[in-house]
């Protein structure tokens, strides 16, 4: 027997081959090997080695990495990063072949100067932070593809000025088991938000998500997607859902979606503001009705999409502006109009404790309402309010839920119109 084990122990170790790290420089394994390397010391990662590394199975990097401004680094680990930082010049890219997983003491740092900018391609892989995650003030994370950062219950951070961007059109970057603190800006990325999109038609998705508002943060362009519970925590804060859709023969224009999913609650915590600002410019483009399109951009799947609000405020500014209403040559209405005001279907709307509901014009007056005809379309109204229910189907009513103790303060039009 205790030869056997012997044998047996020699086959094992001959398995794999044990590669001692000497220079600490450009280290790669292939797709697929059995190598094993562990490093002793911060791998760094330069264009004299080719420029372009994978790094696959098990290499172990106990001190961390740096990533050369003209590197890229393609990452399939079966191990965490164990210590150390990742260490990554402007410009410098990270490719995930598999999930990723960093460490509990593992931080990042990109390039020496504000501004800079590092590149992480997905390809529909995660980061799996063991621990709390900081992105550097003034610093940009540009991602490529699908990517998720899964922080396990972790604080991901955002210091003043740090960017999480969606690069790449269609793409999505999804954040979950988090609580994601000091976020402010704007979704557009060049509005400085620290989540933020480059295309509008790519997308944010927030998967059991504490989002702590460092100041305003609006989400003014592309899409976001809720599941299971959000909750923005602020007090004096204000999460704003604002973006707009211009005439398209002024300017660019697109209004995204934010989508609550089903069995998933959007929750807006003590002391927050939840800002709804949608307007468009126009009543009809390419087939749409695009005012009424505009004033249902909060969507809920089904009554177990859940809008909450508990000791909050809830603005929905109408703004009095010029109309257009076709898109050819962009005739103008004749006098500026209200136009604004949300209408959700669907969901669950629940109110806790004091909640303030105002749909007003900028002077804080009432918004009118109003009708709109041309020969194909003569007499259609128009209702620049807040409103439950479209009265068109009773799969469209909203189930209103007002808990025990909860004084709703209303100011402005407030319309309920379930079918029953």
């Amino acid at each position: 027997m205790k030869k056997f084990n012997i044998i047996f122990n020699l086959v094992i170790v001959g398995l794999f081959c044990f590669v001692p790290d000497l220079s600490a420089l450009n280290t790669a394994n292939a797709i697929g090997s059995n190598t094993v390397y562990a490093l002793s010391a911060e791998e760094q990662y330069t264009a004299a080695g080719g420029g372009s590394y994978d790094v696959w199975g098990m290499v172990d990097y106990q001190y961390g990495l740096h990533v050369d401004p003209t590197c890229t680094v393609n990452l399939g680990l079966a191990d965490p990063i164990r210590g150390g930082s990742i260490r990554l010049d402007a410009g410098a890219k990270i490719g995930l072949l598999s999930d990723l997983h960093i460490g509990s003491s593992v931080d990042i740092e990109i390039g020496s100067a504000s501004g800079a900018t590092a590149y992480i391609t997905g390809t529909g892989n995660s980061i799996i932070c063991h621990g709390d995650l900081t992105i550097p003030a003034n610093r940009k994370i540009r991602f490529l593809g699908h990517t998720t950062i899964d922080m396990q219950g972790n604080e991901l951070h955002l210091e003043d000025g740090a960017q999480l961007i969606v690069t790449t059109s269609l793409s999505n970057l999804t954040i979950k088991n988090a609580v994601v603190s000091n976020l402010k800006g704007g979704s557009y990325y060049k509005n400085g938000g620290g989540i933020a999109v480059k295309s509008n038609v790519s997308s944010i998705t927030l998967d059991d998500v504490i989002l702590d508002l460092g100041s305003t943060y609006s989400f003014d362009y592309g899409n976001l997607n809720i599941y299971n519970e959000v909750r923005v925590r602020g007090e004096g804060k204000m999460f704003a859902f604002a973006s707009r859709l211009f005439h398209p023969y002024l300017t660019t224009f697109y209004q995204g979606v934010l989508q609550i999913q089903k069995n998933s609650t959007l929750m807006f915590d003590v002391g927050t503001t939840f800002k709804y600002q949608q307007p468009a410019e126009y009543l009809f483009y390419s087939g749409a009705w695009i005012l009424d399109l505009s004033q249902r951009k909060l969507v809920m799947i089904d009554k177990s999409s859940r809008l909450y609000f508990n000791n909050c405020k809830v603005q929905i500014p109408v703004d009095t502006i010029q109309l257009y209403f076709d898109s050819a040559g962009g005739v103008s209405w004749s006098t500026p109009k209200d136009v604004g005001g949300m209408v959700l279907t669907n969901g669950t709307v629940i109110f806790n404790n004091r909640v303030i509901l105002e749909c007003l014009k900028a002077d804080g007056s009432v918004p009118d309402l109003w009708t709109f005809s041309f020969p194909a379309f003569p007499t259609v109204p128009y209702y620049p309010v807040f409103q439950w229910g479209d009265g068109s189907d009773a799969h469209e009513d909203v189930d209103i839920e007002v808990l025990s103790g909860t004084k709703i303060e209303t100011s402005g039009r407030i319309y309920g119109c379930n079918t029953d």
